[in-house]
């Protein structure tokens, strides 16, 4: 089945160039060349696209915002990053804005064409080189508690749930938060479950980080 696609980048010789290589794979077809992201944006409201190549350093919109913006429309979009950016942080914001995959510019057309299969199978792609830098900064992200809006998640929270957070934070386990409060432990892990939930978290040792950095906040 032909596949239509995009290439938002302001290098315009460079853009050619993606645009005649992508041509070169089997039902990549119809492909449009978008120098300027917001006249990418305007044409997105009539056209069709199965994949957009995105640049991250654009001028009037950076790729990132390009991304959140395609995202916004909730159209089925796979979205690949190609951009000579190597910055793992930078990359990690491009994919929880909603990219597909990345890839660099200095990359081999063989990877190309596995960043495209990979994405089109509800794969993010990462170039190996990048993983490990890239999976660093995740988890340097996820303990970065003081840049998620705090405030904005606690009051997310019941009265009963930020005592629990309180207790969570002085060490207290689930047992001895339940002898303190008068509740159950099976009750005081239900309300854990549901601070997870609230919150974004994944487990108990990021519960245990955002408590104490509640702690050492107040």
């Amino acid at each position: 089945m032909p596949k239509s696609y995009a290439i938002v980048e302001d290098h315009t010789l460079f853009a050619q160039a993606l645009q005649l290589l992508v041509s070169t794979i089997p039902h990549y077809t119809e492909g449009k060349v978008y120098a300027d992201p917001i006249d990418f944006l305007e044409h997105l409201n009539t056209q069709h696209y199965d994949v957009v190549f995105v640049d991250l350093n654009m001028p009037k919109m950076n790729g990132i915002d390009l991304i959140l913006n395609i995202r916004l429309k909730q159209l089925p979009i796979k979205i690949l990053v190609v951009s000579m950016v190597n910055d793992a942080s930078v990359i990690l914001k491009a994919l929880d804005a909603g990219a597909n995959g990345f890839l660099p510019k200095n990359t081999q057309f063989e990877e190309l064409k596995t960043a495209l299969q990979m994405i089109e199978n509800e794969q993010v792609f990462i170039p190996e080189s990048m993983q490990f830098a890239v999976d660093n900064a995740r988890r340097l992200h996820d303990m970065n508690w003081e840049d998620r809006n705090i405030d904005q998640k606690i009051v997310l929270l019941s009265a009963r749930e930020r005592e629990i957070m309180q207790l969570i934070a002085k060490g207290y386990s689930n047992t001895q938060i339940g002898e303190t409060l008068f509740l159950s432990p099976l009750t005081i892990k239900t309300h854990r479950t549901n601070i997870l939930r609230k919150l974004g978290l994944k487990n108990s040792i990021a519960l245990a980080l955002f408590a104490n950095s509640l702690e050492n906040k107040s």
